[in-house]
């Protein structure tokens, strides 16, 4: 099987390259507005207050173009700043 549609073992709805490039996307969102690095493993980044999963923000991607996953990075990590 090619590696590049092996499914990643912690976001299965992506493929191992669709996820790592979630996982950056995730680092760069909070590098870029905090000044703050994040530990993105898995399928969690890890922030102040404790674990923030991924999985919700991974199915979205995955039903989108990946040149809207910037955007979409964004607006899921901001609408969960300003509900808290």
């Amino acid at each position: 099987m090619n590696l590049h549609h092996a499914p990643d073992p912690h976001l299965p709805m992506l493929n191992l390259p669709q996820a790592e490039r979630l996982r950056s996307l995730t680092a760069a969102y909070f590098l870029a507005r905090h000044g703050t690095h994040t530990t993105v493993t898995g399928d969690a980044v890890r922030l102040q207050d404790g674990l923030s999963p991924l999985s919700n923000l991974a199915q979205q991607c995955r039903r989108s173009a990946e040149h809207d996953w910037p955007r979409i990075v964004e607006q899921h990590f901001a609408g969960l700043e300003n509900s808290s």
